[in-house]
């Protein structure tokens, strides 16, 4: 599933109006080529490769509800209101670095070129005055993203192009911590190196004072984290969401449950779990990886998958509300929900559990079980 434009003014205290996704516009009919779909009752989310048109916003719009996007998409994201305002849409955005635009690329907060003559400050340097920048990135520079004076321009004029083309929030790519840079920048608030702490706590602070411009105009901001095996309780919630570009449907033992692990550090902040599980999937990954996910799943949190087996009757299961978080009986993990109950065994050996929906079930060496109703979906079958 996964994976420019002008120089903006860098003003400090521009507000503008902005929306969730909402319209007021009537929802148009769907096409005939989709008019029989039947929106799944998880929120999945997709990452079209290329704009897409008017007929397939439509078909997209009746079964996704976060679709993330690129500033190339132009009125895109207001046709997805159109077809349906409660579909999200998300610009891809670099909230730590400064390049000149390019098509297919996620979009920087501020001009590079302005930023230059008119915050030079705002540019990180090393040791020896030269400007920093990634190891695999040569024309791009670190901005000083721990300056809130930074902070507050990225926001103001982020939410300024967001709400000129109708998108309902950001989704930040650059937001996790494995940053490789050619030299090491100079803190300007240590006049020394800048340390790995330092870095993790400046781009906590700045996820909170971005969020917090987007939010005031309506927006919301979606961080990419990873990896998943640092856990940042703070950076976690200073957003609306996170994601790791991973799901957990061809994983088990250790890299299951450190999956796991980060994404019950987003449930705990009450912060949304966007997870990915993407490739050609038969039906007992699909189980599995959708069984997973409904554990750590909450308000704001979203499921992707590819288009093609979207369709699935699977996705449709409607469990309800979730009545407590996910819990572990031996070596499963289990979660009841008002009408359906989940269980994941990640581990060796087979596990016996009992389950409100279901009853007592064994559950095989990496297999899940989801059940609702009379019925059962089992990951071995």
């Amino acid at each position: 599933m996964r994976r420019g434009v002008g120089a903006p003014p860098l003003a400090l205290a521009l507000l503008v109006s902005g929306c969730l996704g909402g319209s007021a516009t009537p929802t148009r009919p769907p096409p005939p080529s989709c008019a029989d779909t039947i929106r799944p009752a998880s929120a999945l989310t997709i990452q079209p490769a290329t704009p897409p048109g008017a007929v397939r916003v439509a078909c997209l719009a009746r079964t996704y509800s976060n679709v993330i996007g690129s500033s190339e998409w132009s009125d895109v994201p207001k046709r997805f209101a159109v077809a349906n305002p409660d579909v999200h849409t998300w610009q891809t955005r670099v909230l730590q670095y400064g390049f000149t635009a390019c098509r297919d690329c996620p979009q920087p907060g501020l001009d590079v070129a302005a930023v230059r003559r008119d915050h030079p400050e705002w540019i990180l340097k090393d040791a020896t005055g030269a400007e920093v920048h990634p190891v695999d990135r040569p024309d791009w520079v670190l901005f000083d993203f721990g300056n809130v004076d930074f902070q507050q321009a990225w926001a103001a004029n982020v939410t300024a192009e967001l709400s000129r083309d109708g998108w309902t929030g950001v989704e930040l790519v650059d937001a996790g911590n494995t940053q490789q840079w050619a030299s090491q920048p100079i803190d300007p608030a240590t006049n020394q190196p800048m340390t790995e702490a330092n870095r993790k706590l400046y781009l906590a602070q700045a996820l909170e004072v971005v969020r917090a411009g987007l939010k005031i105009n309506g927006f919301s901001l979606v961080a990419d984290n990873g990896p998943a095996t640092v856990v940042d309780p703070a950076q976690i919630a200073s957003t609306d969401a996170v994601t790791l570009g991973a799901g957990f449907a061809s994983r088990t033992g250790v890299a299951w449950q450190t999956l796991f692990t980060y994404f019950e550090a987003a449930v705990t902040a009450h912060v949304g779990a966007w997870v990915e599980d993407d490739g050609d999937l038969d039906h007992g990954r699909r189980v599995f990886g959708l069984a997973s996910y409904l554990l750590v799943s909450g308000p704001q949190s979203s499921y992707g998958i590819n288009r093609e087996v979207a369709a699935d009757p699977l996705y449709r299961v409607d469990l309800g509300q979730p009545m407590d978080v996910a819990l572990q009986q031996g070596g499963v993990w289990t979660r009841e929900f008002a009408a359906g109950s989940v269980a994941v065994n990640p581990g060796a050996g087979a596990q016996t559990v009992s389950l409100k929906f279901g009853g007592t079930l064994t559950v095989p060496a990496g297999g899940a079980v989801i059940a609702v109703d009379d019925t059962v979906y089992d990951s071995s079958r």
